[in-house]
């Protein structure tokens, strides 16, 4: 082969990259795709319209946002050629467009001021084109040193006639310049300022991520929910993940979450990964399938849910991680941080609550346990006619957790004390006795209240040598706090012996 022919060659092979169509690019520079990114949050914007000459308003619409009012417009009535050269650019301070002005003079431009937030590595090009008979094309688009090509709408003219581009792979921070050329055609005596008009955005893709809900130091006592989500993904067709536990601590369900990624439908999940749980790893992948579209923004896939097996604090964490678009390249993501769980342990309390001037309790009450740290809920278990109680399955923290024991019941005053439980703990033998006299029941309505006072002393006298009555309004409340179903001696002397004593008496 000549040197003339090769240099031929290459010059060929050069033009025919400069007017290929719009697709996937070289991995190492810009990438072009029809489309949006739904995620992008556009930081700057020009619009090009108002085609038709006759038209009336701003051809030229540069600014941060989509808000017409916000915008700086420029060059109204401009009458645009057949062929445009147009600009967009950024240097750091303010944006910029140019454009061609009228009878031939120099290049007008338009700006609007101010710094935008980066990163600005998002760039999409819209062209609508819905005027019957007319097109709008733009081409020999150039970016930052860059050939992006041709943008040529494949029909015009339509009422759905709008088509996107979006570019990624560059940074576009620190400023960049934009030139092409916009050719028109068949806009002579028509009218309509957005019916057909090109627009260029640029703005910043959020990093696609993915997280755990609750993000981190989570209590596992009862049955706990970990979410994963998907963030400000762009297009993607499958995935695949594992989450790892301790599995001598905490017990794993897992599930697909098809609210968003729908696993159910025209979806292949491979075998095992299923979202199942074994032996400490939780495997969740699966793939679309045809004619499904890829799939974008923000949802949940999965969840797990874990149960304490034992006290003790683990991590989990989503490892192996690899999320692909429709056509098998990877979409970069970032794996979330490691969470860290706490398991609770279980301890159970038992005893015997008996009943001042009664021989068994005859009708039972209740005891309560509180967690003094106010992370457990309180727990509440009755005691029977002979006073035994149990309180099973008290959740307690790897390190101890503290129990305030309190025992109530009608006509008496109810006792508390303080107890320390450890994992696996079964106190026994946690008895105590209520004093009794509260005929009106005004003491099991603590803090502020006199269990025993002269409204009791003077119901039980009152009634003294008869059958029992109320007492008061409270459900309950009776003169025969001993229950023998009559008011005398022994039930006022017991009334008299806890005068002015309050709710909680020492356990």
């Amino acid at each position: 082969m000549s040197r003339h022919v090769a240099r031929l060659l290459v010059f060929a092979l050069l033009l025919v990259a400069l007017v290929a169509p719009i697709g996937r690019l070289a991995a190492a520079g810009p990438t072009v795709t029809p489309g949006t990114i739904p995620t992008a949050q556009i930081k700057g914007l020009v619009k090009f319209r108002n085609f038709a000459p006759l038209a009336t308003g701003f051809d030229v619409q540069i600014g941060p946002s989509e808000a017409v009012s916000a915008n700086n417009g420029g060059d109204a009535n401009y009458p645009w050629g057949a062929v445009n050269a147009i600009s967009f650019a950024y240097n750091g301070n303010q944006l910029a467009a140019g454009f061609p002005t009228l009878n031939g003079g120099a290049p007008g431009t338009v700006t609007y001021p101010g710094a935008l937030s980066g990163p600005l590595n998002y760039l999409q090009i819209e062209i609508v084109c819905r005027h019957a008979g007319a097109t709008v094309a733009l081409k020999n688009v150039m970016v930052a040193g860059t050939s992006l090509g041709d943008f040529i709408p494949p029909t015009c003219g339509g009422a759905n006639d709008a088509y996107s581009w979006y570019v990624t792979g560059l940074d576009l921070s620190a400023g960049f310049q934009l030139t092409g050329a916009m050719h028109l055609s068949g806009f002579a005596g028509l009218s309509g300022q957005e019916n057909s008009k090109v627009l260029i955005r640029v703005g910043t893709i959020p990093a696609a991520a993915v997280g755990f809900t609750p993000a981190d130091k989570a209590l596992v006592c009862n049955a706990t929910e970990l979410r994963i989500d998907f963030r400000d993904m762009p297009a993607f067709y499958g995935y695949q993940f594992k989450v790892q536990y301790d599995d001598a601590l905490l017990d794993a369900v897992g599930a697909f979450d098809n609210t968003w990624f729908n696993t159910t439908n025209q979806a292949n999940v491979p075998g095992g990964w299923g979202a199942s749980c074994a032996a400490g790893v939780c495997k969740f992948a699966v793939s679309k399938v045809n004619p499904v579209v890829p799939i974008s923004g923000s949802g949940p896939v999965g969840k797990i849910t874990f149960t304490a097996q034992a006290a003790g604090v683990s991590t989990v964490q989503l490892t192996n991680l690899t999320i692909t678009d429709i056509d098998g390249f990877s979409v970069p993501a970032t794996a979330p941080l490691p969470v860290e769980l706490t398991t609770c342990g279980r301890a159970s309390v038992s005893g015997k609550v008996s009943l001042q001037g009664r021989v068994t309790p005859i009708d039972g009450g209740e005891v309560k346990a509180i967690d003094t740290g106010g992370i457990f809920p309180t727990v509440t278990v009755p005691f029977d006619a002979a006073g035994n109680y149990t309180l099973t399955n008290l959740p307690v923290l790897p390190g101890g957790s503290s129990y305030k024991l309190r025992a109530t019941h009608i006509l008496y005053l109810g006792n508390e004390k303080t107890v320390a439980l450890s994992p696996g703990a079964a106190l026994t033998n946690q008895n105590t006795r209520l004093l009794g006299g509260d005929a009106d029941n005004s003491g099991l309505n603590p803090p502020g209240t006199v269990g025993v006072d002269v409204g009791d002393l003077s119901c039980v006298a009152g009634a003294f040598d008869g059958p029992p009555v109320s007492c008061g309004p409270l459900p309950l409340s009776s003169t025969d706090i001993n229950k023998d179903n009559v008011t005398n001696i022994q039930d006022l002397a017991i009334t008299g012996g806890n005068y002015a004593k309050n709710p909680y008496q020492p356990w």
